[in-house]
């Protein structure tokens, strides 16, 4: 009908503004999940939220309002085996960093990848790839990490745009943490030829900040950390998560240069935050040394 017509023309538009980097994007992807939900359609509340947090991860804080979106689209659809299912699973997993423990957070993932292999769907199968990558980072699993990367790499080719470049940068990061750094360079060269859409290149750019700053080339690090911003912006992402990557990154130069104290003035804006996230303390606690007040550390 209609109602059906309508959300599928909204979506399409989402879309369409997601894949070209453009920040109204998030805004009209939400509505359409918010439409949908109302028309009580989980199939396409689902698809506007894959389509939304499409190879995004904001590892630093948790968007309670994505959140509950994600999980009433779960709620929404039916129980059984679905390609749609499986994304929900996953991406709540990946979204929800503290109001789900981390041990079912993982469960989450490893269940919505069985339900994805099964289903047998290569969107879906790559978008539950890629969260579970996120979602469980653990050094001492990299061996499983590094497999998964390369199952992503197999399916990427026919699934979404971003499949192929997230598979490349889960490698980098599994073989840099095994210390085959000739290999993890490999990986990054992939991921940089592979991006063809903004959110691609924000993403590599990132990585190769990461690289720049392993290998003690802190110059180099920082000038790829305020392109990063810029490509994040042109990217289209949130600029509370552009900020986050970049101070997250700087956070990391400072900290190797022995110039953190530099950033006290920054604390501020954390210590604003109305839930504050378990790293920002640690992070804190590392400043008070680095500033010599050991009570306060």
């Amino acid at each position: 009908g209609s109602v059906e017509q309508r959300l599928d023309l909204d979506f399409a538009r989402g879309r369409a503004l997601r894949l070209a980097g453009d920040e109204g994007a998030h805004g009209a992807l939400r509505q359409t999940a918010v439409d949908a939900e109302a028309a009580g359609d989980g199939a396409r509340m689902a698809e506007a939220l894959v389509t939304l947090v499409l190879g995004e991860s904001d590892l630093l804080r948790e968007d309670q309002e994505l959140v509950a979106l994600l999980r009433r689209a779960l709620a929404l659809l039916p129980s059984e085996d679905s390609a749609a299912r499986a994304r929900m699973e996953a991406f709540l997993a990946l979204h929800a960093l503290f109001s789900i423990p981390h041990p079912a957070r993982r469960e989450m993932v490893d269940h919505a990848l069985a339900m994805a292999r099964r289903v047998g769907d290569r969107d879906a199968l790559a978008a539950v790839l890629g969260a579970h990558s996120w979602t469980d980072m653990d050094p001492e699993r990299r061996g499983e990490r590094l497999a998964l990367a390369d199952e992503l790499l197999r399916v990427a080719p026919r699934a979404m745009p971003y499949a192929q470049c997230e598979g490349h940068v889960f490698r980098f990061a599994a073989l840099v943490e095994s210390g085959d750094l000739r290999g993890a360079d490999a990986a990054l060269a992939a991921a940089r030829s592979a991006a063809r859409l903004p959110y691609a290149h924000w993403t590599v750019i990132q990585w190769e900040a990461v690289r720049a700053l392993l290998g003690g080339e802190l110059a180099d690090a920082e000038a790829l950390s305020i392109r990063g911003v810029e490509a994040g912006r042109e990217a289209g992402a949130p600029p509370a998560v552009v900020e986050f990557t970049f101070a997250g990154l700087v956070w990391c130069i400072r900290a190797v240069q022995g110039r953190l104290a530099e950033l006290e003035p920054l604390f501020g804006m954390v210590r604003a935050l109305p839930d504050r996230p378990a790293w920002s303390f640690a992070s804190e606690a590392q400043l008070a040394c680095e500033l010599g007040d050991r009570d306060a550390a």
